[in-house]
């Protein structure tokens, strides 16, 4: 066996011991096809590498997750095919798989594709002979891989049991975690040349799978109290708690499919891990590579965005990094960030309304260039300056607007009394933080239900109620009620706990004084009316716009209700709208920088400010 190297050397010894009969030859049969694949392919442009050396990895972390005696409870055939599965599950990956003339994948159909591509191939009449399979192997060979991405739904496998026995979901179960726990890769571009990448298109999930693989330093699986570490590098000093967001995205990856198999592996007499956690251990970083990580973090906080200030923070942080890079590449940068991350992000959330300003200078300022490289320098020049004047001043007045919020609020909010809180806010939390005296105030705050996202089998990822009520407490409150968004009209007509106010945020303010927001803004309004409840909106003037696109139609795509696996919902339609029209008669007081005004004051307010609301 000479040129393998001393780890590969350690897996043909690790199967000799798990395979009978001629298996270990057919693995490696399998092996070698696989190295050729690999060897003559594209790389896909943006993505980690999904090669030979990564199916190695993914073997290695099948014999930590099952010790030999684990292993062996498996049936011959089950082994078998486990371990090829490591190996061929993301041969779909590989753009001219199927030698296609003519034809051509973009690589996002090939990576979203990519499990089917690989059942197919290994299913297909001229592979699966010259893969060694038998008839009964390549088509539960073909499920298992296919059922190894984190996107298929675990418990929609029909194949629980193939013909002789053999458990496919159970099988499927370890490959998806072993696959998951192989995140440790430093054979990555550099910071600076990723960071260009993702200027430059590549998008957020793409990110996250370089991102872990860049700093995770790997994994440890103990046995009790079945746990799975995942250690992280972190830089020294003030920036030591940049990568914090990164352990927490990858644990709940992680934690999702220890749950999603969970039932699967006890049913199959296998122990499972039940939780994930995160470690990290102090690494030089340079300045470069924590610029690079701060602007990859920007774009997964903006996917995973709870507010519409976080997400324009995130957007406005954005431009400003593209604006920094080499000059010859920012104007189409810019024009690929518009169109490959806030044209999206604005067709699902179109009532945000800074968000659409922003895109609609960049539209403006970037207008009828067709190529790039052929603008002349003064062109660019002044194009890029008029961008990077107006970024700085929006960051600006942005900043200035949180701090006005503190004075323009605190007639309205000094008194203490009992308020009730929806849809979580920034300038509503800013406004709260600035009180003087904060004790034995009471604020009531709503699940908002709507927002709710759940993981398998009801695991809760976010609730919008507790995410505010945290935010709550560390602005300095002690009475802080979380309570049902039902319970409001409840509140409202206890004469004892009389609550004197409501306060929202809005993600938009039309001309008229209608105010956007997210679905139940307007039952809580609603309520309020009903029992002289006053609502006041905190917001700045940059969200006012001439008229708000409304789509009330538009559905929140989370899983909203119930992942309980007994729940049959196959009967009924799900109906949970983004977004809700809050009209002005409604909302007694709009809280600005500039000052408050009831809501037939807008337009007003606005020529005596010069805001500008025509986009």
């Amino acid at each position: 066996m000479a040129g393998i190297d001393g780890n590969y050397q350690h897996l043909l010894n690790k199967r000799k011991d798990i395979l009978e009969g001629n298996d270990p030859e057919r693995l490696e049969e399998i092996c070698k096809h696989v190295r050729h694949k690999w060897s003559v392919a594209r790389e896909l442009k943006n993505y980690t590498l999904h090669d030979d050396r990564h199916s190695e990895k993914v073997e290695e972390k099948l014999y930590e997750l099952l010790p030999d005696k684990d292993f062996k409870k498996l049936s011959a055939k089950e082994r078998f095919l486990l371990l090829a599965s490591a190996w061929l599950h993301d041969l779909g990956m590989i753009p001219d798989l199927f030698g296609e003339a003519g034809k051509k994948h973009s690589d996002i159909e090939v990576r979203e594709q990519h499990s089917e591509r690989s059942e197919k191939y290994i299913n297909s009449d001229e592979i699966w002979p010259v893969l060694g399979l038998a008839v009964g192997e390549k088509e539960p060979l073909g499920v298992i891989c296919r059922f190894h991405r984190k996107a298929m739904d675990l418990s929609e496998c029909s194949w629980d049991m193939a013909p002789g026995n053999i458990r496919i979901r159970l099988l499927a179960a370890y490959l998806r975690i072993a696959d998951a726990l192989r995140i440790a890769d430093q054979r990555q571009v550099p910071v600076k040349e990723f960071k260009t990448n993702m200027i430059m298109g590549m998008d957020p999930e793409s990110a996250f799978h370089w991102l872990k693989s860049k700093y995770a330093l790997g994994t440890d699986l103990a046995k009790e109290p079945f746990t799975i570490t995942i250690s992280l590098r972190r830089p020294k000093g003030e920036d030591e708690h940049i990568v914090d967001p990164l352990g927490e995205f990858l644990c709940d990856e992680i934690q999702e499919e220890l749950d999603s198999s969970k039932d699967t592996l006890l049913q199959g007499g296998l122990p499972p891990y039940l939780s994930a956690i995160y470690k990290t251990e102090k690494i030089p970083f340079s300045n470069e590579e924590l610029d690079g990580l701060r602007w990859v973090l920007g774009q997964i906080e903006r996917k995973f965005s709870t507010s519409a200030s976080m997400a324009i923070n995130s957007v406005l942080s954005n431009i400003q990094h593209i604006l920094r890079i080499e000059k010859a590449k920012v104007i189409e940068g810019l024009l690929l960030y518009r169109e490959i991350i806030l044209e999206p992000f604005l067709e699902e959330r179109p009532c945000h309304v800074y968000l659409t300003k922003i895109k609609t200078m960049l539209e403006e300022n970037l207008i009828n260039i067709r190529d790039p490289d052929k603008l002349d320098d003064t062109e660019r020049d002044r194009i890029i300056r008029l961008i990077e004047d107006k970024i700085n001043q929006w960051q600006y007045e942005r900043k200035k607007a949180f701090e006005a919020f503190s004075d323009m609020s605190k007639p309205f909010l000094i008194d203490g009394s009992p308020v009730l809180l929806y849809g979580y806010s920034s300038s509503v939390v800013t406004s709260l933080e600035s009180l003087p005296d904060k004790e034995g105030m009471e604020v009531y705050i709503c699940e908002c239900k709507t927002k709710n996202r759940y993981g398998y089998n009801n695991r809760l990822l976010y609730c919008d109620g507790i995410h505010y009520a945290n935010e709550i407490k560390k602005a300095g409150f002690d009475n802080v009620y979380l309570i049902t968004d039902s319970c409001a009209s409840n509140l409202f007509s206890q004469s004892d706990k009389k609550i004197s106010k409501v306060l929202f945020g809005a993600n938009g303010i039309g001309e008229n004084g209608e105010i956007s927001h997210g679905l139940g803004h307007l039952a809580i309004a609603d309520m309020a009316e009903t029992y002289n409840i006053p609502v006041y909106v905190i917001a700045e003037t940059m969200k006012i716009i001439k008229e708000i696109k409304k789509s009330p139609d538009l559905p929140r795509k989370v899983k909203w209700l119930t992942t309980d696996l007994s729940i049959n919902l196959d009967e009924c339609k799900l109906h949970n709208p983004r977004e809700d029209i809050v009209p002005p008669e409604k909302i007694a007081m709009i809280i600005t920088e500039k000052g408050a005004f009831p809501p037939w004051q807008v337009e007003q307010i606005c020529k005596t400010h010069n805001i500008d609301i025509n986009y």
